[in-house]
């Protein structure tokens, strides 16, 4: 297929959300007579949406850093939420892909949360209201009725917010309206809803849409997991919280989503009310997934598990092929290369990945967390996760095909790990699709893990790898997180 170059210059509206799961939207299941996101699978009617697309790194400021810079985590530094410090540094030289926008004459501006390294400024507006967590408490909810709390740390799990107060969230929604009932284009918006991340705050009239009876629960735990994915489930996963207030946080998660497909649905018909629809480029995805009950975890990321790797990707627009479904896999640093070609854009040099309607398939694509510092926590902000008793939490790397998952510790207390703490992990994905099993060890796979181990260690080779003391010495462990 040949690159698009358009002689106009369409608009760009990018809907991202936080910590969404591909089967929290109807336009992703196989049987979607129990989930309902009409203007979310209006957008994929429209447009193209890919099955098999992962991100970079299954953790906030990452993710968001490898959709907006084209680099993978090994070119920015940034590989956990530490990277969202001001103490980091990131490479001057980093051309973020609303800059590429706004230097062919586009307005940009970011509407929600933002939550990216201190020194890049992407958008030439950045209006961050209704991107921050919300509190139930600030609506007069009470704990008990409405508010679920974790019985380990007594943090805020999920709650249900007052309709008779404002849902601060909306803003987000509201402002891009705002913003499109004004613009002059060409312009490069983006509305970065929060939602369904942690708390599951959900406003009252959308709460008991999903039956909480009807939730799976804990869903069964698997022994046969990495240490890895194990030693994150021990550390986040709350024993103590009831089954019946586990089933209410699932039903919330996915009441939270029918809230998100609204939010969806007002910024669609302001295009359709300005007359902006026909020329406008909208892309709707997510940082990362969730898990919402596998290993009796809940609303949490961070592992390559299929349920938070792979997330929502879709597109629509002047250029995109309609109601079409793409099972090739793709990545976050294929967003920017591929969103410039279809603006007409020279994409910037430095820009990963590929073009999605251009280019063939890669045989691989990758995914990275973690600092593996000495000092690194699996919670950084808490203070919360070591590997063992004594060492820290590791950076742990991906690779994947359209068959295999492979995953493996590539830096521990500052030092590639010897192979006692590799704990390599092996999915055929075509036979197990829901990556439980590890195959690492099977005789028949020796070849695959040996082939899978040497690409994502070249792919590692020339990792950048920040100083990170001077973050470490300014965090105050125990404070519960801010963004």
């Amino acid at each position: 297929m040949s690159k698009i170059r358009r002689t106009t210059a369409p608009n760009v509206v990018w809907i991202f959300c936080d910590q969404l799961r591909t089967d929290a939207l109807s336009c992703y299941r196989k049987r979607c007579e129990d989930i309902h996101t009409p203007n979310i699978d209006a957008i994929a009617e429209r447009g193209t949406l890919f099955e098999q697309f992962f991100v970079n790194s299954p953790i906030c400021t990452p993710s968001r850093t490898c959709f907006l810079t084209g680099l993978y985590p090994e070119q920015s530094g940034v590989y956990h939420n530490e990277g969202f410090s001001r103490e980091l540094r990131f490479p001057e030289s980093a051309v973020t892909v609303p800059e590429t926008f706004a230097a062919a004459g586009y307005v940009t501006a970011n509407f929600g949360k933002s939550h990216v390294p201190a020194p890049l400024s992407p958008w030439q507006m950045n209006d961050t209201a209704g991107g921050l967590v919300s509190d139930p408490r600030a609506s007069g909810a009470v704990d008990g009725a409405t508010i679920i709390r974790s019985a380990a740390n007594d943090h805020i799990i999920a709650g249900i917010h007052a309709d008779d107060v404002f849902f601060e969230p909306e803003r987000v929604a509201q402002n891009v309206e705002k913003f499109l009932d004004e613009a002059e284009g060409p312009f490069f918006v983006r509305a970065s809803i929060l939602q369904p991340h942690t708390p599951i705050v959900v406003p009252e009239k959308y709460a008991g849409r999903y039956d909480a009876e009807a939730s799976p629960g804990k869903i069964v735990r698997h022994p046969n997991l990495s240490r890895f994915e194990t030693k994150f489930a021990e550390t986040v996963r709350d024993d103590r919280l009831s089954e019946h207030d586990f089933r209410l946080a699932q039903a919330l998660y996915y009441d939270l989503v029918s809230w998100i497909d609204d939010q969806v649905g007002r910024i669609m018909q302001a295009l359709r009310r300005n007359g902006l629809l026909d020329d406008t480029i909208v892309l709707f995805g997510s940082d990362h997934g969730a898990y919402v009950g596998e290993e009796g975890v809940l609303d949490m990321k961070h592992t390559f598990a299929p349920q938070v790797h792979r997330v929502p990707f879709i597109v629509s627009g002047p250029g995109v092929p309609r109601d079409h479904r793409r099972s090739d896999i793709a990545e976050s640093v294929d967003f920017a290369p591929s969103l410039c070609a279809l603006a007409g854009l020279d994409a910037d040099p430095q820009y990963r990945g590929r073009d999605l309607f251009s280019d063939p398939e890669p045989e691989y694509v990758y995914g990275t967390v973690g600092y593996g510092a000495e000092g690194s926590f699996m919670q950084p902000i808490y203070g919360a996760g070591m590997f063992d008793d004594t060492h820290g939490w590791p950076r742990r790397a991906c690779i994947r095909t359209k068959r295999f998952r492979l995953d493996m510790n590539v830096r521990i207390d500052g030092h590639v790990p010897d192979a006692a703490y590799e704990d390599i992990f092996l999915a055929d994905v075509e036979n197990d699709p829901e990556e439980t099993e590890n195959i690492a060890s099977v005789p028949e796979f020796a070849d695959t893990v040996m082939r899978l181990k040497g690409e994502l260690k070249n792919h590692i080779r020339n990792s950048v790898e920040p100083d990170l003391s001077a973050v470490y010495a300014g965090f105050q462990y125990g404070d519960p997180p801010g963004v």
